[in-house]
């Protein structure tokens, strides 16, 4: 896992004011595998990402690359064929970078 993912992590728990024990319940994992995380440790499983982006209240891509953009307001069906897209195209842009 990236530096900056491990921090963006930690920014967005810190500005709502959460501990790491509260994001870990709200995850459903241990709070010691939560706090691996803000260390920079391997996250294992992509369908935590999602569940993460959900939690915060933020898109898939700005979670995971920091883009600044806000999800749209939808429902559940909706919400998950963006997630799809966005999958899809950070899939592309890690690609292309290799």
């Amino acid at each position: 896992m990236s530096h900056d993912f491990a921090k963006r992590l930690a920014q967005l728990r810190k500005e709502r004011q959460w501990t790491q024990k509260q994001v870990a319940e709200a995850l459903g994992i241990p709070h010691s595998t939560y706090k691996e995380w803000e260390y920079g440790r391997k996250i294992q499983g992509e369908g935590i990402y999602v569940r993460m982006a959900d939690l915060f209240g933020i898109s898939l891509r700005s979670l995971l690359i920091g883009a600044q953009t806000q999800p749209p307001q939808r429902d559940f069906a909706e919400r998950l064929q963006q997630v799809i897209r966005e999958i899809e195209s950070i899939k592309k842009d890690f690609i292309s970078a290799l």
